[in-house]
């Protein structure tokens, strides 16, 4: 997961991401209902791919692969080690961060703009496009 993060701050630095404009009339009902469902479960990311091709293996290690991601209401997240640890003295809560939406499709974490492709009680998509025109893809399976 910590991998993760260094991705997406890599990206930042390769070029800025570019920005979709979005309608503003965007129902609140379903930014609420989108960050009920980001804020009801625990996630685990089950997939990252560049241009549609997986580079999962690349960026997670075995050891990260079962991180437990939860976003608070609070606009806070934290990223517990799961049961395979990638060093024994590894604290619990190995990162903290923030996010927040944007809008029922745009997130924001940690800085960084992502795009809601598909969301439900047990599957989010979020998506990005570098200034290369690279689309990155985050799939998370809720656990």
């Amino acid at each position: 997961m910590k991998n993760l993060l260094l991705f997406f701050t890599s990206i930042l630095l390769a070029g800025i991401f570019q920005s979709c404009e979005k309608d503003s009339d965007s129902s609140s009902d379903s930014s609420t209902e989108n960050k009920s469902i980001i804020t009801s479960n625990v996630w685990i990311v089950t997939d990252l791919t560049l241009d549609g091709s997986s580079v999962y293996d690349l960026f997670f290690e075995d050891c990260e692969k079962d991180d437990e991601v939860t976003y608070k209401s609070d606009d806070t997240y934290f990223i517990e080690g799961g049961q395979v640890k990638c060093d024994p003295s590894d604290p619990e809560v190995i990162e903290t961060g923030s996010w927040k939406m944007i809008n029922n499709t745009t997130v924001e974490i940690d800085g960084d703009l992502l795009y809601i492709e598909s969301i439900n009680s047990s599957r989010m998509t979020l998506w990005n496009e570098d200034s290369d025109g690279t689309i990155t893809k985050l799939i998370f399976t809720s656990i």
